[in-house]
């Protein structure tokens, strides 16, 4: 088996993301940024998914449901964005 497809490769991708991901959880009003950076990428999805997918050979009923994991990766992070401008609003300014 090739080197990129062993698993240390991955390893490097899944501590990245878990570093992304605890800026939220620590410090929500700081870190708002990394919730925001992700509805772009939900947003992007679906542009690259109905570009790309003809170029690839992709079925249109499968650039649909790629679509559709940006639409609904938009909504937890919507909820989470809301919940840390109400959290930002509440707290009292240095």
């Amino acid at each position: 088996m090739p080197r990129y497809f062993s698993s240390a490769a991955g390893s490097g991708a899944n501590v990245g993301l878990r570093s992304n991901t605890q800026g939220p959880i620590k410090d929500p009003v700081k870190n708002v940024w990394v919730v925001e950076f992700g509805m772009i990428a939900c947003v992007l999805v679906i542009p690259l998914a109905l570009i790309c997918g003809p170029l690839r050979g992709v079925p249109w009923f499968w650039r649909l449901i790629d679509c559709s994991f940006g639409v609904f990766g938009l909504v937890p992070l919507e909820i989470a964005r809301r919940m840390i401008v109400k959290v930002a609003q509440s707290e009292p300014r240095p």
